[in-house]
């Protein structure tokens, strides 16, 4: 759908249909750098467009204007990380509800919902940008509540170093807990070592995924690498808006 032909679909809906809530989503083109994707950009090859917060407030408005009488409208956002808050959110919203007059019987309010929840799904379309992020604040937050004692250090012939079992960092992700069962922690150990500039070392102990931070490394030095490091790099597309 072009530009041109959303506008003419919005006030159909809002001329001939006249809803009393209509809900239009696209996706904030400003936040496809949180994704990597290099600038002007669409998020998908198939977009015609994309809007920036100020272009899709313009847009709105150029159209709601015509229906100021009839309709109000809100902006709002949904999907954000920490680090792209001031970008607010992948996705925006026009949340437009129809006015009543005193001529025009609106129905009863309810408290009460007319459906139940049967279920929920979360579906991921690459979601790697957002993986990273989550993987570095939960070893960042890690690193900050296990201090690295001597006495927990392992000695090898191939040298002394800390293990870390990978479930005790993706215990720390901020992520849906259908979210998080998915994971591959063999994955995320090769995020942080990307993270940490290869200073983390990865091994499987007992099954389980580790990564082994040798002695000479410091907690200060991880944490401050990975606060510098550029994650706007290449990265599969992100979240579907």
């Amino acid at each position: 759908m072009t530009e041109e032909e959303a506008e003419k679909y919005v006030r159909s809906v809002l001329l001939t249909i006249k809803p009393q809530l209509f809900i239009i989503s696209t996706p904030n083109h400003e936040y496809n750098e949180a994704f990597g994707l290099p600038t002007n950009t669409f998020r998908h090859n198939d977009h015609k467009f994309e809007f920036t917060r100020q272009g899709f407030r313009y847009w709105l408005y150029n159209i709601m204007k015509e229906f100021s009488s009839d309709y109000s409208y809100t902006v709002e956002y949904v999907g954000n990380i920490s680090k792209f808050a001031h970008l607010q959110g992948a996705t925006q919203f026009a949340v437009i509800r129809r006015k009543f007059s005193k001529s025009v019987l609106a129905l009863p309010y309810s408290n009460t919902r007319p459906f139940k929840k049967v279920g929920e799904v979360i579906a991921k379309n690459s979601l790697y940008s957002l993986e990273r992020e989550k993987v570095r604040e939960a070893f960042k937050l890690w690193l900050s509540r296990n201090p690295l004692r001597e006495n927990d250090l392992l000695k090898t012939f191939v040298g002394n170093y800390w293990r870390v079992g990978m479930s005790s960092v993706v215990d720390l992700i901020n992520l849906p807990e259908p979210l998080k069962a998915k994971l591959n922690q063999k994955a995320l150990v090769d995020m942080l070592r990307f993270l940490c500039n290869g200073r983390i070392v990865y091994e499987t102990h007992h099954g389980e995924a580790c990564l082994n931070i040798p002695h000479h490394v410091t907690k200060d030095e991880l944490i401050g690498i990975m606060n510098s490091k550029n994650i706007g790099g290449p990265a599969p597309l992100g979240l579907c808006a």
